[in-house]
């Protein structure tokens, strides 16, 4: 059931962030989202039993990263031949990267024998997307930042 909630709360900043982000100068307070995720992957490590339908209220929060990321592709770029080869380079690489991540976690989780090792590979797969994130939140285009 935890699974399924995390789920139906994505929805709605699913269907809210494509609206958001180009209207946004700054679209920081968004991607702080991937912060709800760690929270929720910390909270779940260090206290899972008293409240877990909140830590995973939290992580289902952080997937309002994903639509913004899928947004900003566009929004960040001043040409159509900027999108594609960003669209192109981002989603092939997030793809490829994200298809190995319930591999990943179900190993862990059987190397393991429980659940610390996978939400600290999570953990930290959503500290190391905090880097790229932050600079998302930046006002700036593609195009300009290849030319300097």
């Amino acid at each position: 059931m935890l699974p399924a909630i995390t789920g139906l709360i994505s929805v709605p900043g699913a269907l809210i962030a494509p609206l958001l982000v180009p209207r946004l100068r700054n679209v920081g307070w968004l991607i702080a989202g991937v912060l709800s995720f760690a929270l929720g992957y910390l909270a779940l490590l260090l206290a899972p039993a008293p409240l877990t339908l909140l830590w995973v209220l939290l992580i289902g929060c952080g997937s309002i990263l994903f639509p913004v990321c899928l947004v900003l592709i566009h929004v960040r770029t001043r040409t159509h031949s900027g999108t594609v080869a960003l669209s192109g380079f981002a989603q092939g690489t997030a793809y490829a990267l994200g298809a190995l991540g319930p591999l990943l976690v179900g190993l862990l989780h059987d190397a393991s024998g429980g659940w610390t090792l996978p939400l600290l590979f999570l953990l930290a797969v959503t500290l190391a997307a905090a880097i790229p994130a932050i600079t998302l939140g930046r006002p700036t285009f593609v195009e300009d930042e290849l030319s300097r």
